[in-house]
């Protein structure tokens, strides 16, 4: 999978056709292959994640992967 960062997705996997979470239960995948999740984070964290998103127009998801990507190179070229 590939990303830009700062802007569009440039490709995304195909949606498994019954999605299951580690659980078993049904994990709810976009039209464009992403797994929604949720992040339990203070509300500091929330307000801080919120400005940026808006300061700099950018989805908070996008700001998320993007850290992620850094912290973890590992998650560079990788395809599902």
């Amino acid at each position: 999978m590939s990303w830009r960062y700062g802007g569009a997705l440039e490709s995304a996997p195909m949606p498994a056709k019954n999605p299951q979470g580690p659980r078993g239960g049904r994990t709810t995948v976009t039209a464009s292959g992403l797994v929604r999740t949720t992040v339990h984070l203070t509300e500091k964290e929330h307000d801080f994640l919120r400005e940026k998103s808006y300061r700099e127009r950018r989805s908070v998801s996008e700001i998320l992967r993007e850290v992620l990507h850094e912290q973890f190179p590992e998650l560079d070229g990788e395809d599902e």
